[in-house]
């Protein structure tokens, strides 16, 4: 995990706190309702290269989660990953037709969209990533509540095109570290496949923004039936880019997504080593 540590604090971090992580005890998952999902699709040699900053990723929820189910959704298996899949006991889904690079952000929104609710068997979901994973023990203070909760966008961002399409915009979206219903995923796929498949993939169809913002607008339905975390509520869950609002309501997040919100929870003192 060398690669990008002076630029990058979350892989730094990682790094150093690895160890402590790996030789930790893990309790039984704080709730049987909540599976955890990535998808790894790197189309270079980081597909093996950040494996241990993934594994600190799911170690760190485990650490604040209890031993939660791990899926990982990828396009190929290496030695690697086998051996860690192996020796931490987590799920593994191959789809060699989904692409790395590049081109994994079409595949990724589409399969997050299309193919997530059959990939756990649990009530609720929580997406994750190498960069994106939990910091607190706080998980329960949010299951029964929401059917999605992501960190809030910053606000105002949208443009004249997107201001005038879509009325029924939502501000919480970051679909990189979320908690997801079960509802929600069967919901969203519905309408994807029945309407919205065959269109060619633009920013509306990215997963969290087809959630937040497209099918709200567009669909009565699950604009009355989908619970969407209110803004104040979503800066409780996780920090993106919304520092404002992260700021304004003394946010002490669950989680976190990026390598600048990292940042700005090491300069708040609310990331410290664990051997601290």
């Amino acid at each position: 995990m060398n690669e990008g540590l002076n630029d990058d604090p979350v892989l730094a971090w990682q790094a150093r706190n690895l160890p402590i992580l790996r030789k930790a005890a893990y309790a039984g998952p704080c709730s049987p309702d909540v599976t955890m999902i990535s998808h790894w699709l790197w189309g270079d040699d980081r597909f093996d290269t950040l494996l241990d900053s993934l594994l600190a990723s799911i170690l760190m929820a485990w650490r604040n989660c209890g031993r939660l189910p791990v899926v990982l959704v990828v396009n190929r298996v290496t030695p690697r990953l086998k051996k860690m899949v192996t020796e931490w006991g987590i799920g593994l889904m191959v789809e060699t037709t989904m692409r790395g690079g590049g081109g994994n952000v079409r595949d990724l929104n589409r399969d997050a969209i299309m193919n997530l609710h059959n990939r756990f068997g649990s009530h609720y979901v929580l997406t994750f990533q190498n960069h994106a994973f939990p910091l607190r023990p706080t998980l329960l203070e949010f299951l029964g509540k929401y059917d999605y909760i992501g960190a809030p966008w910053v606000f105002g961002k949208d443009d004249w095109v997107t201001r005038l399409l879509l009325r029924n915009r939502q501000d919480v979206g970051n679909g990189a570290f979320t908690l997801r219903s079960r509802e929600l995923c069967e919901m969203t796929a519905y309408y994807f496949r029945r309407k919205y498949r065959h269109l060619p993939h633009c920013y509306l169809f990215n997963d969290d923004y087809f959630i937040g913002k497209t099918l709200p607008s567009c669909e009565k339905r699950f604009r009355e039936t989908i619970r969407i975390a209110p803004p104040e509520a979503a800066a409780t869950f996780s920090l993106e880019d919304n520092v404002k609002l992260h700021r304004a309501v003394h946010a002490r997040p669950f989680g976190f997504h990026g390598p600048s919100a990292f940042r700005q929870l090491l300069v708040e003192g609310q990331i410290r080593d664990l051997s601290e």
